[in-house]
């Protein structure tokens, strides 16, 4: 029995080691990821933190990260091109449609990140092209291309829109399609 506790106990204490060897392993693998973002001295530095934070640090836990999106072009195969200012500024906004709602014809100077929170969006273009977006599904907003999108589900859609833009600036263009 004393044998089998000893056992017992050398065998958690070994877990305890093990797991105190993960954690330090994990922050000095963080402190030298984050060393490497120093290397120019002209460059961008990332924050500085220090050896005793860094031990404090937690393992990842209890995280998932799932794949929204990740594309170089848009829903039209436009190269996507950054907002060339001297003022950005990133707007964040949702857009709620009741059934049968719609945005009417416009187009989008700079592409936006649009995901689809509930419920089927159908965009329409000039050229009767349709292409549709269900919950969890995410695109590219097209630029200097006339369309208008639809709610054509059988309830709400709502959509998140992230818009990296000129600050002060709209980033759509409503009028008459000629």
């Amino acid at each position: 029995m004393l044998s089998h506790q000893l056992r017992s106990k050398h065998s958690v204490n070994n877990r305890n080691q093990m797991k105190t060897i993960k954690q330090n392993f994990s922050a000095m693998a963080l402190f030298a990821a984050s060393a490497l973002f120093i290397i120019d001295a002209g460059a961008q530095q990332s924050p500085q933190i220090t050896q005793e934070r860094l031990k404090e640090a937690p393992i990842s836990r209890g995280l998932v990260v799932t794949p929204v999106l990740k594309a170089s072009t848009t829903v039209l195969g436009q190269p996507i091109e950054y907002t060339k200012t001297d003022s950005p500024e990133v707007v964040s906004v949702t857009q709620s449609f009741e059934k049968g709602g719609e945005t009417g014809w416009h187009y989008h100077i700079h592409s936006s990140h649009i995901y689809v929170l509930e419920g089927t969006l159908e965009l329409e273009m000039l050229d009767g092209t349709k292409k549709s977006f269900t919950t969890g599904q995410a695109y590219m907003e097209s630029v200097n291309t006339w369309h208008n999108g639809r709610n054509k589900g059988s309830g709400p859609l709502k959509l998140l829109v992230v818009s990296f833009i000129e600050k002060g600036k709209s980033n759509n263009v409503f009028g008459e399609v000629k």
